[in-house]
């Protein structure tokens, strides 16, 4: 079986791989959009859309202006893409979304690129409480140096809606073997779990919002 892999699947097995088998592998259950994450959703079109189009933000959101001149700021004499796919294969090279070689899918909120593409800024729009995860940006930042062979820096930069805070790092290219070892990492955990046919339950506080729960005997 052929897997597609992303930030957001690592994140599901480290938190229940019984959850990442029914889900991703089985897939007799999916998530449903709750109201948190409906919002979510608009604040952050409303944002690209600003960013990218220069369209005012909705009233309710006018107080966000400050962080789309954060925005401003650090992408200023960059070429800026909202919504930037950064796709790579099994081999470690660029592919689209949807194409049948897909191995990581990754998707900027916001990426930018400087006109001789050696210097790149990745922001990501959160929504909920400030819980930086780099994970996601390294995986990211790893994408675009695949995408970008000149380069040779990536700064990322998590923007906290509620608190409009922002939590930073750089990467470098010579980084990218680390960067590079943590994917597969990730990969072959997947992997051996499939393989293994082993796929352990870890009931939590976030059984609550896990849609197997009421087939679950473990939640």
């Amino acid at each position: 079986m052929r897997l597609n892999h992303s930030y957001s699947a690592f994140k599901q097995f480290d938190n229940c791989p019984l959850r990442y088998y029914r889900q991703r592998v089985l897939k007799d259950i999916k998530d449903e959009m709750g109201e948190a994450g409906l919002e979510g959703d608009r604040q952050h079109k409303a944002l690209e859309n600003r960013v990218a189009f220069g369209t005012p933000l909705p009233k309710d959101m006018a107080n966000l202006e400050e962080l789309c001149d954060v925005v401003a700021t650090t992408t200023r004499g960059a070429h800026v893409y909202p919504e930037k796919e950064l796709v790579i294969n099994r081999d470690l090279k660029p592919t689209g979304w949807w194409d049948d070689d897909v191995f990581f899918r990754s998707k900027a909120d916001i990426f930018a690129i400087n006109p001789g593409d050696t210097h790149a800024v990745i922001l990501d729009w959160k929504t909920g409480k400030r819980r930086p995860d780099f994970l996601q940006m390294q995986l990211m930042a790893m994408a675009a140096f695949m995408h970008y062979p000149s380069l040779k820096q990536v700064d990322t930069m998590f923007v906290w809606l509620k608190e409009k805070e922002q939590d930073s790092e750089t990467y470098r290219r010579k980084e990218l073997p680390t960067l590079t070892t943590t994917l597969l990492t990730y990969v072959a955990r997947i992997e051996r779990a499939l393989e293994k046919e082993k796929w352990p339950a870890k009931p939590g506080w976030l059984c609550s919002y896990c849609p197997a729960r009421p087939t679950c005997k473990w939640a």
